[in-house]
């Protein structure tokens, strides 16, 4: 994807007005991101029994959904910062909104335990970053003067969304419907950041942003102490 020319480098708080809708745009594709995971996995905490009778799962297995999901999420956090200096937070935000859409279908349409556990863990690693990058997004892109105002908007969104209205919808789309619809919400949030983020992102926020080399072999070490972690 050809990145537009008005999407140049996101400037600081006296940034020209291309820099403010770029900047504007980056808040609003990220505060619809987090929301869209906090929603889902208050959701699918919600909806954990509904989900073994729909999958013929047991209760500890169906809690597999939230272990593996917390696992690829904690592996996230620890990448985010390496892997978007790497591929610029515009490209590495973008596909991340992406793979968490496509996970989300494929959570809402699996048959077994399995295909299930597989999406939650991409959905996993792909919402990790967008809580951090946020809190990098601010620190690089507001002056601590002005910080206070877009972080409590990002903040009101975030928990009214995630935290007060996911549990009140899902939870009533269980009862009447079917716990696979609590999916739909995230997809269409998740897309529609992953069109800001194109659209409008930024490879770098700061001018000291430089592309690293990419410690391969601590990311396999780092994955693979995740998984012997994990309970069997």
């Amino acid at each position: 994807m050809t990145q537009p020319a008005h999407a140049s480098p996101i400037g600081t708080v006296g940034a020209d007005k291309t820099g403010e809708v770029s900047r504007a745009a980056t808040l609003a594709a990220l505060t619809l991101a987090s929301a869209a995971e906090t929603w889902t996995t208050s959701g699918v905490s919600l909806t954990l029994t509904d989900l073994t009778g729909t999958l013929s799962a047991s209760s500890d297995q169906a809690s597999w959904a939230l272990t593996v999901y917390m696992a690829a999420f904690a592996v996230s956090i620890a990448l985010s910062d390496r892997l978007s200096l790497k591929y610029g937070n515009r490209h590495f935000l973008t596909a991340l909104s992406l793979s968490y859409a496509v996970a989300s279908v494929g959570c809402a349409l699996s048959t077994d335990l399995s295909t299930f556990l597989l999406f939650r863990a991409i959905a996993g690693f792909a919402g990790g970053a967008f809580l951090v990058r946020a809190f990098v997004f601010f620190t690089q892109q507001y002056e601590a003067t002005v910080r206070p105002t877009p972080l409590v908007g990002y903040a009101i969104a975030y928990f009214f969304v995630g935290r007060f209205l996911s549990p009140v919808v899902c939870g009533w789309l269980a009862d009447v419907a079917s716990w696979r619809f609590l999916f739909g919400i995230p997809t269409i949030l998740m897309l529609t950041a992953a069109w800001l983020f194109d659209r409008y992102g930024a490879n770098h926020w700061a001018k000291e942003d430089s592309r690293k080399p990419l410690d391969s072999i601590g990311i396999g070490l780092l994955i693979l102490g995740a998984i012997c972690l994990q309970p069997l």
